[in-house]
């Protein structure tokens, strides 16, 4: 749930930026991409991703992901095994993990609506981890990750961890990935 994939690693991004092209894709519910009501299944975020990479003609690529990326990611190599050369996984989630049932998805949404989040993040500069960068990164960051607590996408994501968890138990990268 970080606010803004592309500020959490800008500084990641910066240095991979020096012998490569980077796309930071960042799903529906995150960054400054828009919200939306189409439930968070590892199919529709799968195939939205795919879709954006497309639409900028990118059909062979790696593929960096993070947290419960690491998830989904699963499920996207084996649906594109052709187009994902290399994948890193940056604290990869794991199907068999466990936990993914306990996502408090409500809560979350309450204390974003209620204000008690906003709240909590003016209180402590710590509270949104906000990632090292100067100060009107951090503002922006700091508005958009409170723009995308209880978003949405980010509640219907929660309550379709442990589906989409399920629904990726059995599947492995390929060998020659």
């Amino acid at each position: 749930l970080t606010g803004s994939p592309k500020i959490d690693f800008e500084l990641l991004i910066n240095e991979l930026s020096k012998d490569a092209r980077v796309v930071v894709v960042e799903p529906f519910g995150y960054g400054l991409s828009d919200d939306t009501e189409t439930p968070r299944t590892v199919e529709n975020m799968v195939e939205e991703i795919h879709a954006a990479l497309a639409s900028l003609d990118i059909d062979t690529y790696a593929l960096v992901t993070h947290s419960i990326w690491g998830v989904y990611a699963l499920k996207y190599i084996n649906t594109y095994p052709n187009e994902v050369t290399m994948h890193v996984g940056i604290d990869s989630s794991l199907p068999a993990q466990g936990g993914a049932d306990e996502n408090q998805e409500s809560t979350i949404a309450f204390l974003a609506k209620s204000g008690i989040y906003r709240f909590m993040a003016d209180s402590s500069d710590d509270f949104l981890l906000i990632p090292s960068t100067d100060e009107a990164t951090k503002k922006q960051f700091k508005y958009i990750s409170l723009k995308n607590i209880g978003s949405s996408a980010t509640v219907n994501e929660g309550k379709e961890m442990q589906n989409n968890f399920d629904k990726t138990i059995n599947l492995k990268y390929p060998s020659d990935l």
